[in-house]
């Protein structure tokens, strides 16, 4: 039938008079239906409702079953299932319903057809066919023609139709993964220091491995199951499946002994908190912003430094030290440089170990922040002939612009040489505590920390704001084991100055394991097993990062050096979880677009069915009858109907 065409018989035609025989549907019995329209309340709000219960539940971002160790979380697995189940019923749902709808707002003035074509358009379900979705999607996009042959009820009933469709979405927002959840029996074997055994170890090894790691740039990986726990609603997320490196800014995190699997329960650890930020101006530091400079009287000048790399200290007024040291003359790169460490816990009360180097003090906390700064100075020290691009420092802190420098010529004064340094900078802040806390591992958080201290019945273990600087300082060399049998004296001043520079130590090779561990670019042609040529200097980004492993390394060895791979010792306290499926977001269609278009489903049929599917109607649905009565009722041309049907 061509589009647009409209039955010459339709109502109140003055071509078609009624007749007696026009109204003999209203003699035909009308019957309510309840099983449909009560289908098409609860059914779709039913299934709109689980939706919606999954996401809460499973998909959304901040969700998580897993958090309530006393309930054991729904199977992600059959979830899963139910939707495929759903989805294949879904879209028969949705038909049964609004063709139910259909057949009761037919018998409406508001939404009864004009036309024979009209009727015929909601013959067979017509809305619901992918057949004629394109031919109304295009007539109403296009606007073309005057007089079509679909009705604002089609259109109704097609948009429900189209939303149905979510149901086909809904396993494509959701996919399982293999999780755990809450065992119940008590006791496990874990990894890892206790409260005793803290400080059974050499402090020395302890530096002396982390440091070598640093070196090497290794990944600081958590052993065994590399569980990592964070204060509730953290900003940092951890991997509760597989193991976790130690973030690179901790606010605040509890590193404990680990297990294979996930635990939860009470378990002795460490809180840690470390940052390190990039120094641009002198006026960020606190410490190296009270610094002797080269207007001081009291500077040592560069004469000094001429025979020897010297590393020296000396302590201000609140206690903070300074450490400078050179490395013109011991370093295995072709750079030249200085650095000077600031340090809130001066040098002077590490080798007297006032207070404790460890987790004994009763006067640090989780609050009390030390702080470390660091200003490097460099240049490049290349032979004659080197030829290559090389990379200077960028954006230097300009107040520190030649604070040091080499003005000898070291290859003699028939050569070029620019001994000027600049200086880049960064600070870091840090604090830990030691205690017990209510771990769980299946979400990667803690609770309930009570501090509670190590016994430190043979070695003061430093705690992790010393131990990063006893990485990179000579202090071991200027007092062999002195943080495991304490400093016996011995450091001499450097020359006759106003002020007390204590020297730590000379001829210390300091920057060959910095540039290792900040890793810039490296020249490998030019680069020997004995001697690294470097195409640029260390940049502040990469000054930082190499502190920030450095913490991550020394936190690690603090709590698993000489643990990892050795024998594992029971916790009662604490219970492994079991293998479980979990569900979670993914499959490519964002959860909240099913949310959205199932609910305006599920509304639409809930809505329809209440105002209209308990009306009275000659059938069900549009069937053979319901047409009959309806041609009769009009009256229409029912051969016009089934023409072409």
């Amino acid at each position: 039938m061509p589009p647009g065409y409209r039955s010459e018989k339709t109502v109140n035609s003055p071509e078609s008079p009624e007749s007696p025989e026009s109204n003999k549907s209203d003699s035909i019995t009308r019957k309510r239906f309840y099983l449909q329209p009560l289908c098409g309340i609860f059914v779709p709000l039913a299934f709109a409702a689980y939706y919606l219960w999954t996401y809460l539940v499973w998909l959304r971002p901040s969700s998580n079953p897993l958090a309530d160790n006393n309930k054991t979380p729904p199977n992600g697995k059959y979830v899963w299932w139910s939707w495929f189940i759903i989805g294949a019923i879904g879209l028969n749902i949705s038909d049964y319903t609004l063709g139910g709808v259909e057949a009761a707002m037919m018998m409406t003035e508001t939404f009864k057809p004009k036309t024979a074509e009209q009727v015929k358009m909601h013959r067979n379900l017509r809305w619901s066919s992918l057949r004629d979705w394109g031919t109304v999607v295009y007539r109403i996009v296009f606007k073309k023609g005057n007089g079509l042959a679909f009705s604002w009820l089609w259109i109704i009933l097609f948009g429900l139709s189209v939303l149905s469709w979510s149901f086909a979405l809904s396993g494509l927002t959701m996919q399982t993964q293999d999780g755990y959840k809450a065992g119940n029996v008590p006791g496990t074997k874990v990894t890892g220091v206790n409260q005793g055994s803290m400080g059974s170890r050499f402090s020395a090894d302890i530096i002396n491995t982390a440091s070598y790691l640093w070196t090497l740039d290794s990944t600081p990986q958590i052993p065994s199951g590399g569980a990592l726990y964070v204060p509730l609603n953290s900003s940092i997320m951890t991997n509760v499946l597989k193991p976790n490196t130690l973030p690179s800014t901790a606010r605040e995190i509890f590193l404990t002994a680990q297990a294979p699997v996930p635990i939860t329960g009470s378990i002795w650890g460490a809180i840690l908190k470390y940052n390190c930020s990039e120094v641009h101006r002198l006026d960020e530091f606190t410490i190296l912003n009270r610094r002797i400079n080269s207007s001081n009287p009291a500077y040592v000048q560069p004469a000094a430094y001429n025979d020897t790399d010297i590393a020296y200290f000396y302590t201000l007024d609140d206690g903070s030290s300074i450490s400078v040291m050179s490395q013109l003359n011991g370093g295995f790169v072709n750079v030249a440089a200085f650095v000077e460490v600031g340090m809130s816990t001066g040098v002077s009360d590490i080798l007297d170990r006032a207070p404790s180097l460890g987790y004994t003090s009763t006067s640090l906390g989780l609050g009390q922040e030390e702080v470390m700064e660091l200003a490097l100075w460099q240049t490049f020290w290349n032979p004659p002939g080197t030829f290559g691009n090389f990379t200077n420092v960028q954006d230097p802190i300009q107040e520190l612009e030649d604070e040091h420098s080499e003005p000898q010529n070291p290859f003699g004064d028939g050569y070029p040489w620019d001994g000027n340094m600049s200086a880049i900078g960064i600070r870091c802040t840090s604090s830990s505590v030691t205690g017990t806390a209510t771990v769980n591992g299946l979400v990667g958080t803690y609770t309930d920390f009570e501090r509670e201290n190590p016994s430190m019945d043979r070695f003061p273990t430093p705690r992790l704001s010393i131990g990063v600087p006893l990485m990179f300082l000579p202090l071991q060399q200027a007092a062999p084991d002195f943080v495991d049998y304490g400093y016996q004296g011995g450091l001499k001043s450097l020359g006759n100055y106003s002020v007390n520079y204590t020297v730590l130590n000379t001829k210390y090779d300091w920057i060959t394991p910095l540039f290792m561990a900040a890793n810039p670019d490296i020249d490998l042609d030019e680069t020997s097993p004995r001697f690294a040529y470097y195409s640029s200097l260390i940049q502040t980004s990469e000054l930082r990062d190499a502190f920030i492993t450095a913490y991550q390394q020394y936190a690690i060895q603090l709590m698993f050096y000489r643990t990892n791979g050795g024998a594992a010792w029971e916790n009662h306290n604490v219970t492994t979880s079991t293998p479980w499926t979990i569900l979670q977001a993914g499959g490519g269609v964002p959860p909240i677009f099913v949310i959205i278009t199932m609910l305006i489903w599920a509304l639409g049929c809930a809505g329809l069915s209440l105002a209209y599917g308990f009306k009275k109607r000659w059938a069900e649905t549009l069937d053979d009858h319901y047409l009959y009565c309806l041609c009769e009722k009009m009256p229409l041309d029912i051969s016009e109907i089934l023409k072409n049907d």
